[in-house]
């Protein structure tokens, strides 16, 4: 974050935020171990069990579709459609303070 913080401070004083999404754009093309996949969406998943082997999605805008195989899958869609896709168990609002001792 402070890496981030300081690129902004330099090329965007302005707080532009379409500086903000190429700053934070330029970040995540220079990490060597993230793949990129812009306007696309979670459609599905396979599982083994309970465990997710691998994620569907598509991209409208290309036809694409993606088959994304991984041992470990955080569900960071924003919706929680990831979740939603595998039949997790979730919880909508707040849990009680004896639902876990608390």
């Amino acid at each position: 974050m402070e890496e981030i913080r300081l690129e902004l401070a330099v090329r965007n004083p302005q707080r532009s935020a379409s500086l903000l999404d190429l700053i934070l754009y330029e970040k995540v093309r220079a990490e060597p171990n993230i793949t990129l996949l812009l306007n696309t969406t979670v459609v599905g998943v396979e599982k083994s069990g309970d465990t997710i082997i691998a994620a569907l999605a598509d991209r409208p805008s290309t036809e694409d579709r993606f088959r994304i195989a991984a041992t470990i899958f955080v569900d960071c869609t924003g919706d929680g459609r990831l979740g939603a896709e595998a039949s997790a168990s979730f919880r909508h609002g707040r849990e009680g303070q004896t639902d876990f001792g608390e």
